[in-house]
Protein backbone atom coordinates (compact mmCIF):
# COMPACT_ATOMS: atom_id res chain seq x y z
CA UNK A 1 0.00 0.00 0.00
CA UNK A 2 1.35 3.16 -1.20
CA UNK A 3 0.92 6.17 1.06
CA UNK A 4 0.25 9.63 -1.06
CA UNK A 5 0.06 13.28 0.94
CA UNK A 6 -2.01 14.32 -1.93
CA UNK A 7 -4.35 11.65 -1.63
CA UNK A 8 -4.36 12.39 2.30
CA UNK A 9 -5.09 15.71 1.33
CA UNK A 10 -7.94 15.37 -0.63
CA UNK A 11 -9.31 13.20 1.82
CA UNK A 12 -9.43 16.09 4.37
CA UNK A 13 -10.47 19.13 2.05
CA UNK A 14 -13.70 17.14 1.96
CA UNK A 15 -16.63 19.08 3.20
CA UNK A 16 -17.48 16.01 6.36
CA UNK A 17 -14.11 15.26 7.03
CA UNK A 18 -13.64 17.80 9.54
CA UNK A 19 -11.76 17.60 12.69
CA UNK A 20 -13.05 16.23 15.60
CA UNK A 21 -14.12 19.58 18.48
CA UNK A 22 -11.39 20.22 20.16
CA UNK A 23 -8.44 18.41 17.85
CA UNK A 24 -6.82 20.43 15.64
CA UNK A 25 -6.57 19.21 12.05
CA UNK A 26 -3.18 18.74 9.90
CA UNK A 27 -2.45 22.03 8.03
CA UNK A 28 0.76 21.35 6.17
CA UNK A 29 3.40 18.34 5.97
CA UNK A 30 6.55 18.68 5.32
CA UNK A 31 9.92 16.22 5.14
CA UNK A 32 13.14 15.29 3.85
CA UNK A 33 15.60 12.12 4.03
CA UNK A 34 19.07 13.38 5.81
CA UNK A 35 22.17 10.66 5.06
CA UNK A 36 24.75 10.62 7.97
CA UNK A 37 27.62 10.07 5.69
CA UNK A 38 29.97 9.56 8.42
CA UNK A 39 30.50 10.51 12.47
CA UNK A 40 33.41 10.53 15.03
CA UNK A 41 32.85 6.75 15.87
CA UNK A 42 32.10 5.35 12.52
CA UNK A 43 32.97 6.26 9.31
CA UNK A 44 31.46 5.85 6.37
CA UNK A 45 27.87 5.28 7.83
CA UNK A 46 25.39 6.22 5.30
CA UNK A 47 22.74 5.82 7.86
CA UNK A 48 19.30 7.47 6.48
CA UNK A 49 16.68 8.97 8.61
CA UNK A 50 13.34 10.76 7.80
CA UNK A 51 13.39 14.38 9.31
CA UNK A 52 9.42 15.19 9.46
CA UNK A 53 7.62 18.56 10.29
CA UNK A 54 3.97 18.91 10.51
CA UNK A 55 2.01 22.45 11.29
CA UNK A 56 -1.35 22.12 12.44
CA UNK A 57 -4.29 24.36 12.14
CA UNK A 58 -3.86 25.64 15.62
CA UNK A 59 -0.44 26.99 14.91
CA UNK A 60 1.36 24.03 16.55
CA UNK A 61 4.57 23.08 14.91
CA UNK A 62 5.87 19.38 15.70
CA UNK A 63 8.89 17.94 14.51
CA UNK A 64 10.08 14.25 14.36
CA UNK A 65 12.42 12.06 13.30
CA UNK A 66 12.08 8.34 12.41
CA UNK A 67 14.62 5.53 10.72
CA UNK A 68 13.13 4.68 7.19
CA UNK A 69 11.55 1.60 8.82
CA UNK A 70 9.70 3.36 11.05
CA UNK A 71 8.28 5.48 7.96
CA UNK A 72 7.39 2.52 6.05
CA UNK A 73 5.19 1.12 9.30
CA UNK A 74 3.25 4.92 9.66
CA UNK A 75 3.01 5.17 5.57
CA UNK A 76 1.42 1.78 6.28
CA UNK A 77 -0.84 2.64 8.97
CA UNK A 78 -1.35 5.34 7.40
CA UNK A 79 -2.84 4.07 4.17
CA UNK A 80 -4.78 1.70 6.13
CA UNK A 81 -6.58 3.93 8.01
CA UNK A 82 -7.47 5.98 4.66
CA UNK A 83 -9.08 3.08 3.54
CA UNK A 84 -11.00 1.86 6.15
CA UNK A 85 -11.99 5.55 6.31
CA UNK A 86 -13.01 6.04 2.83
CA UNK A 87 -15.16 2.65 3.21
CA UNK A 88 -16.92 3.72 6.22
CA UNK A 89 -17.40 7.08 4.50
CA UNK A 90 -18.93 5.32 1.47
CA UNK A 91 -20.99 2.98 3.86
CA UNK A 92 -22.24 6.09 5.65
CA UNK A 93 -23.38 7.50 1.89
CA UNK A 94 -24.86 4.60 0.79
CA UNK A 95 -27.04 4.39 3.91
CA UNK A 96 -28.46 7.96 4.11
CA UNK A 97 -29.33 7.44 0.11
CA UNK A 98 -31.47 4.45 1.10
CA UNK A 99 -33.04 6.80 3.65
CA UNK A 100 -34.04 8.86 0.85
CA UNK A 101 -35.52 5.77 -1.28
CA UNK A 102 -39.36 5.69 -0.25
CA UNK A 103 -41.15 2.46 0.10
CA UNK A 104 -43.60 2.06 -2.98
CA UNK A 105 -47.16 2.71 -2.00
CA UNK A 106 -49.30 -0.18 -1.15
CA UNK A 107 -50.67 -2.28 -3.92
CA UNK A 108 -54.66 -1.77 -4.41
CA UNK A 109 -56.69 -4.62 -2.64
CA UNK A 110 -59.73 -5.73 -4.82
CA UNK A 111 -63.09 -5.75 -2.76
Amino acid sequence: IFFSVSALHDFMEQPDATPLPGLPGLQDLRWRVDVTINTSVMQRAFTPTVLVQVTLTDGTIRTFEMTVEQLQELRFKVATAMKDMIYLQKKKQVKSKKSFVQKPPPAPTEQ
